[in-house]
C-alpha cells in the first residue's frame, strides 16, 4: 500500500503551535518541504577545485564497508 502524505496549512500549525512546541518549530522549518533544495556548488569549486559528486548508492556502500571494516 503506497504512503499517504497529509499537509497541514499555516493555519493548523499556528493553533496546534499554542499547545506543542514541535508544531510551534515545525511552523517555522516547514518552508524546506515546500519546494526542491537547489544547491550551487560553485563557490567549493572554485575554493578547493573541481569534484565530482558520488552517487547516493556509491556512498551508502562505502561508508558501509567502512563502518564494517573498523
Amino acid at each position: 500500500m503506497p504512503a499517504t502524505i497529509a499537509v497541514a496549512g499555516p493555519a493548523v500549525l499556528a493553533v496546534g503551535g499554542l499547545f506543542s512546541p514541535m508544531l510551534r518549530e515545525l511552523r517555522e522549518t516547514v518552508y524546506q518541504f515546500s519546494a526542491p533544495f537547489v544547491v550551487d556548488s560553485s563557490r567549493f569549486g572554485t575554493a578547493l577545485g573541481p569534484f565530482e559528486p558520488t552517487p547516493h548508492a556509491e556512498a551508502v556502500a562505502a561508508t558501509v564497508e567502512w563502518y564494517r571494516s573498523r
